[in-house]
């Protein structure tokens, strides 16, 4: 028994003995469902334990922010319609701001396993929206710019909207204790917009409300996205646009996924890995817009949109949108996937019992994010099973998680949500994410 605690203990230790104080955004259930094909997709060394496996799409959607919370982003007037709550907005965020969006299917994945060898093959189709922006944009948009006369307003934003097709071959092998597994992933380039330089610094004069605007960007785009004017541009985005046309194009990537996993006892199991090491180069329908000016304007104050009805804003765009010009080029450009690392401890309790912890990376434009979650499984004879997390992401300490997985047969069926509470209004929508999957096990 005292055996049986201690190999616990280091479990919860490294879990804990990893933390950085940084902000995140991930999927951590998915990694405790050693039963289901989708626990691979974090882990290329995971195992299934059946001698052919056939997965159905599965979908992923996640949502995260380290602002505001979602279900207090939007407020009712009364007319009844819903509007952003600048005022909430303002006075909850950061120096910088993320709001996040991924959404996944896995289409189709086949895996045979030979004894203590596994070869797969799946099909993905991923769409990553990121955006980081300053808090003086939103001061800019719910205050105007007369709240910040005499200074100077970085309204540049980082933007990167992805999305791309996963081709993706794995090979997994058991020697002895250890376990290793890699996986090539072949990328096609559905369509993207990405900043690679955003500065957009923008000064009231205090005297004449005259405008000077100092700005250095490059915003590439493939497919997605067309400027007209800053009030005038085309954004085309989602699963709706996408044809079979796009899963094959000059847009074209590769990337790595590395895991292992090594039994410290018949029970007792840790594991790492690290996930999508690679990128994508653009080439089909590339626009990069430009805009590198120091200029000056005869523009006006506005007042706060969160204390008037009218507010003349459109007249501060047209005058910034006299100073703001892009040149237009059509260069080849590349972005990187972001780079994931998985580290996990696993303890078997029995036949029906098992707890685990992890501690999960992700290194995206030049931010490191981090994430912390404990797990508990239990199995319900040969049908159900069911596992709670409890999970520290986004700087936010109150994520509680489900895993629920059936087989029925050959048929086996799993749902999972990191964050239960973000989805009953209770004030923690700072991060959502939720994965459903269908699998044929033979």
């Amino acid at each position: 028994m005292r055996s049986n605690l201690l190999q616990f203990g280091w479990s919860l230790f490294l879990a804990f003995g990893l933390l950085t104080p940084l902000a995140a955004q991930q999927e951590l259930g998915t990694h405790f469902l050693r039963q289901h094909w989708q626990a691979s997709l974090t882990n290329p060394a995971f195992m299934t334990e059946h001698t052919i496996e056939i997965g159905l799409p599965s979908f992923y959607f996640n949502s995260a922010t380290n602002g505001l919370d979602f279900d207090q982003l939007v407020r009712t007037t009364v007319e009844g319609q819903n509007v952003v709550n600048g005022e909430a907005l303002i006075a909850n965020q950061s120096e910088n701001n993320l709001i996040l969006a991924d959404f996944h299917t896995e289409t189709f994945r086949l895996g045979l396993r030979f004894q203590d060898l596994q070869i797969s093959f799946h099909h993905g189709l991923r769409f990553n929206a990121y955006l980081n922006y300053p808090a003086s944009l939103a001061q800019f948009i719910f205050l105007g710019n007369a709240s910040a006369v005499g200074e100077t307003l970085a309204l540049g934003p980082d933007i990167q909207l992805t999305g791309y097709n996963e081709f993706a071959l794995g090979l997994a092998h058991r020697v002895g204790r250890l376990g290793i597994g890699a996986r090539a992933k072949l990328l096609t380039g559905i369509g993207n917009a990405s900043t690679e330089n955003r500065r957009a610094d923008l000064f009231t004069d205090e005297d004449i409300y005259q405008l000077t605007l100092d700005t250095d960007i490059l915003l590439n785009t493939s497919s997605y996205f067309r400027i007209n004017s800053l009030t005038d541009f085309d954004l085309q985005v989602g699963v709706d646009d996408f044809t079979a046309g796009d899963l094959f194009n000059s847009n074209l990537g590769f990337a790595l996924d590395f895991g292992l996993t090594y039994d410290l006892s018949d029970r007792w199991q840790i594991a790492a890995s690290v996930v999508d090491l690679g990128g994508i180069q653009w080439s089909e329908n590339v626009v990069n817009y430009r805009s590198n000016t120091n200029l000056a304007y005869d523009g006006i104050a506005v007042d706060s949109l969160l204390q008037s009805a009218s507010i003349p804003l459109s007249e501060t765009l047209d005058s910034l949108g006299e100073l703001l010009t892009f040149s237009e080029t059509t260069d080849n450009y590349q972005t990187a996937l972001p780079l994931k690392v998985y580290l996990s401890s696993r303890y078997q309790f029995g036949d029906s019992w098992a707890v685990g912890g992890l501690v999960h990376l992700v290194h995206f434009r030049e931010t490191t994010n981090w994430a912390l979650s404990l797990n508990a499984q239990r199995r319900l004879g040969k049908v159900l099973s069911l596992g709670l997390s409890y999970s520290i992401r986004h700087d936010h300490f109150a994520n509680l998680g489900l895993q629920a997985t059936a087989q029925l047969g050959p048929i086996g069926l799993l749902v999972m949500m990191d964050n239960v509470l973000a989805s009953n209004g209770s004030n923690n929508g700072l991060s959502f994410n939720l994965r459903t999957g269908l699998n044929l096990a033979f």
